[in-house]
């Protein structure tokens, strides 16, 4: 029997972009079930990512949180990341944090591979020459 997701990521993958510091990305997890849910991110890579938050629970259908993950170092095709989900109870979602999630029967959690890209920087004429085939200003974006 296959169970119901219990939350919606979005974009579908880490999309990071470089910056002075080394290269971020931004995920939204928004919850799809009436009961609690906690999530929990893992990485092939620990020492060369930073996490925010790492574990966290939203308590309600439609609540949303943005998980940021920064890097000093590139990221490679190999990079990848472990979403574990689960449903809980009020009071395991209560402050919820890594010490009681590793109380949590692992029988109930439900895990996701959620790969990383790099977005290709567009030159100012790429994004001219795009946006007049387009119709659409250079300003706007889309989300998935």
């Amino acid at each position: 029997m296959a169970s119901l997701p219990l939350i919606r990521i979005s974009p579908s993958e880490f999309q990071f972009t470089e910056t002075r510091s080394g290269y971020t990305s931004r995920l939204r997890l928004t919850s799809l079930q009436h009961q609690a849910v906690g999530f929990k991110f893992k990485t092939n890579a620990p020492h060369k990512f930073l996490v925010k938050p790492v574990v966290c629970s939203l308590s309600q259908k439609g609540m949303s949180v943005d998980v940021i993950v920064k890097s000093s170092s590139p990221i490679t095709e190999v990079d990848r990341f472990l979403i574990q989900t689960v449903a809980l109870a009020a009071e395991e979602a209560e402050n919820l944090d890594s010490t009681k999630w590793r109380t949590l029967d692992p029988s109930r959690i439900m895990e996701d591979l959620i790969f990383c890209t790099v977005a290709r920087r567009r030159s100012a004429s790429q994004s001219s020459a795009a946006s007049s085939q387009s119709g659409i200003s250079p300003l706007l974006a889309v989300s998935d």
